[in-house]
């Protein structure tokens, strides 16, 4: 894996990910930028942080992805519970 900040590209190449032939793009922070022309026009340019896998690596950074969704979920759960008790108990939140 490889990451890479402020990365300048077309739109077609700011997508969120992109699949080449042996390497995905993960693309984070997307936004654009104004930039100047040598004749003095400018432009907009996508700016974007990367994230280079292989196919492998992709698959690895897919289950962490999925087992950090599903702690942040499971907290978020007991979160909710232990409100629904509170405010259900007649207590305040």
């Amino acid at each position: 894996m490889q990451s890479i900040k402020n990365v300048m590209g077309s739109e077609e190449s700011a997508m969120p990910i992109v699949k080449g032939k042996d390497t995905i793009y993960v693309h984070s922070n997307i936004r654009t930028q104004e930039m100047e022309n040598p004749d003095g026009t400018t432009s907009e340019v996508y700016v974007y942080d990367e994230m280079q896998f292989n196919e492998d690596e992709y698959n690895d950074y897919l289950l962490e992805a999925s087992v950090t969704q599903n702690q942040e979920i499971e907290n978020l759960r007991e979160c909710i519970l232990e409100l629904s008790e509170l405010l259900f108990e007649g207590g305040t939140v």
